[in-house]
């Protein structure tokens, strides 16, 4: 994966060398759908709690509940913590869907900046990019016959 905070050299809309922040410049390239909520990244982040009890976690804590009660004659301390998954809204927003669940945002972000990079890379108008300035000069000044 590239690193979402190199630098990369591009040419814009107008023709000039420009540049910024890869992951910023292939945010612009995200896969978007509508939504419930309006249009949207196709892929994102939602934050939930989930309970845990003897070594399980569980979505609801009515159902930590049952397993404590059932299971375990009532004894033993749930304890609720945050944790982030990335869905995608799927086809035209309808089919919404859970992906991957992760302890830490640091690492949810992480996936989301994996699915932007591959959003970018295989976009038809995503610009060649370049590690220096330099080098978009060179390879632009060679596509100026075209």
């Amino acid at each position: 994966m590239r690193n979402i905070y190199e630098i990369v050299y591009f040419k814009n809309e107008d023709g000039k060398i420009e540049s910024m922040p890869f992951g910023e410049l292939a945010q612009q390239f995200v896969d978007i759908t509508t939504t419930p909520r309006g249009v949207a990244p196709r892929m994102h982040k939602r934050e939930e709690i989930i309970y845990d009890f003897a070594g399980d976690s569980y979505d609801k804590l009515s159902d930590a509940e049952d397993v404590r009660d059932q299971d375990h004659d009532g004894v033993g301390e749930i304890t609720e913590r945050t944790v982030f998954e990335i869905w995608t809204w799927g086809h035209a927003g309808n089919f919404p869907e859970r992906l991957d669940r992760f302890d830490t945002e640091a690492e949810a972000d992480e996936k989301l900046d994996e699915f932007a990079e591959y959003d970018f890379y295989h976009a038809s108008n995503s610009p060649e990019v370049f590690a220096t300035e330099a080098e978009a000069q060179a390879a632009l000044l060679g596509n100026d016959d075209e």
